[in-house]
């Protein structure tokens, strides 16, 4: 019975739509009597995508009786009034009839989303009246307000908005944590929530480590501190990546340069130095007891490469280097630092040179001591100290477990004088462990002798014992 009822309900309303005249809406209007606005949904395509065949995206049904272009009795003529807002719908758009039903088609290439990222140029939305007439009588007609939306598609990729064509300078002493550079990027896609990564060149993978990126904000960080000395550039590779199906990614490429940081303190520099690192780790020289009032003491290098007295130099390792000032820091004993007046001196290539100059003409005990400061201007003052050693003329010293410096001599100018170092410490260390060696072979060779002249002479005494008995007997 229900099945009945329904299908005569069904054959009514087929009944009456068929008789509906052309140009009339399938659909109700919102208040009774009223005509309804005519919506219909299509995406945005290339020419590629017309071309595919896919018509249903780019088609969608208007709902009105009768066949547009049709020649008949129920044909319709379908015209767009001149007021339309901002672009004739009739530049993209076709009517179209298929199997009794009428369609707005999509046939010229649609790009909803502008040429930015802007939203005041895209196309979203075509509105438009339509006026809808008789084929067989044109002044038979209807007007209706009709809306094409248009859908978006995910066919662009993301755009850097930030500029990243120049290096970014980051310092060695940037702390972590720090954000050194905001990225952004926009789609001109609608509703595209961006995320952002990064990676290096797989020979920059160590400077990569050292940064972060938020994949929200797109804020750049440093996680640990960048080393000057041991990378001055690289490479980042930035990633921006829309939420898309399937989702499309944009990359920019980012030159980072290392700057030089105040991290780096001052060093002696001479020929020989014991090094560390590259660097002077134990500087050391050695003058001559006998000081002349405002005479410059000269100075010989421990060790001694030279053969010469040189000038002492020092510099600050870092590249922005500071200037360097001297100063004495003490003396042994203490108390004697007002003996000497100590004068700083630029090079003009980043050294800077001390002149020691006596203050009073004295002769100093053998064993005195400076120790010379070399002080960064900077305000972290870094400094390094060296240590000069007073030894009296002709007299070799290896002090502290330093070589010799050689033998100092003085001439009426206080220039020491060295002459060639006739050992090293090695061969110094050598003499001496043969020295004990001969000589402990030398105790057990004579300990040996007086144990065997002993010996003879115990057994030589003891045989005149029996033969005098033995005389004796003899006798009596």
């Amino acid at each position: 019975m229900n099945t009945v009822i329904l299908l005569a309900t069904f054959t009514v309303v087929a009944l009456v739509q068929a008789q509906m005249p052309p140009c009339s809406s399938l659909d109700d209007g919102p208040f009774l009597g009223t005509a309804p606005t005519l919506t219909m949904d299509v995406y945005e395509a290339t020419q590629d995508d017309l071309s595919s065949g896919q018509n249903d995206k780019y088609r969608a049904e208007l709902r009105l009786h009768g066949e547009a272009g049709g020649t008949g009795g129920n044909g319709i003529v379908l015209e767009v009034m001149p007021n339309y807002q901002f672009m004739n719908p009739e530049d993209t758009f076709r009517f179209v009839a298929n199997n009794s039903q009428n369609f707005v088609e999509l046939y010229k290439p649609l790009d909803r989303d502008g040429p930015t990222a802007a939203l005041d140029d895209d196309i979203n939305v075509f509105s438009f009246t339509l006026k809808c007439s008789l084929q067989s009588n044109e002044s038979d007609f209807r007007y209706y307000d009709a809306k094409i939306f248009v859908h978006d598609v995910n066919d662009n990729p993301p755009e850097f908005v930030t500029n990243m064509t120049a290096p970014l300078v980051i310092n060695e002493l940037t702390p972590s944590g720090m954000t050194v550079l905001e990225v952004k990027a926009e789609d001109r896609d609608i509703s595209s929530n961006l995320s952002y990564s990064l990676s290096s060149p797989s020979g920059d993978k160590d400077l990569s480590n050292h940064f972060e990126i938020d994949p929200h904000t797109g804020h750049l960080r440093v996680t640990t501190p960048l080393d000057y000395e041991t990378k001055t550039m690289g490479t980042l590779y930035i990633y921006a990546m829309d939420n898309g199906s399937p989702a499309r990614t944009a990359t920019a490429t980012l030159n980072v340069m290392v700057e030089d940081g105040d991290d780096q303190g001052p060093v002696y520099v001479y020929e020989g130095c014991w090094t560390h690192d590259g660097h002077c780790a134990w500087p050391k020289y050695t003058t001559t007891t006998v000081l002349k009032k405002d005479q410059p003491i000269s100075v010989m290098p421990v060790p001694n490469k030279v053969k010469a007295a040189v000038t002492i130099k020092a510099k600050d390792m870092d590249e922005a280097a500071n200037p360097i000032q001297f100063s004495i820091a003490s003396t042994i004993p203490p108390g004697s630092e007002s003996m000497f007046r100590v004068t700083t001196a630029s090079t003009g290539n980043g050294e800077y040179t001390a002149t020691i100059t006596p203050t009073q003409s004295k002769t100093v005990n053998h064993g005195f001591e400076i120790f010379l400061k070399a002080t960064e201007q900077s305000e972290q003052g870094r400094f390094v100290i060296s240590m000069i050693f007073f030894e009296e003329t002709g007299h070799t010293c290896s002090t502290g477990g330093a070589s010799a410096a050689g033998n100092v001599g003085t001439n009426d100018n206080m220039s020491p004088t060295a002459e060639p170092e006739k050992y090293t410490e090695p061969i110094v260390a050598l003499i001496v462990v043969v020295s004990i060696l001969a000589a402990f072979v030398l105790c057990l060779a004579l300990a040996f002798f007086c144990f065997v002249h002993r010996s003879k002479s115990s057994s030589g005494s003891d045989i005149n014992l029996r033969h005098a008995n033995g005389n004796g007997h003899a006798a009596f």
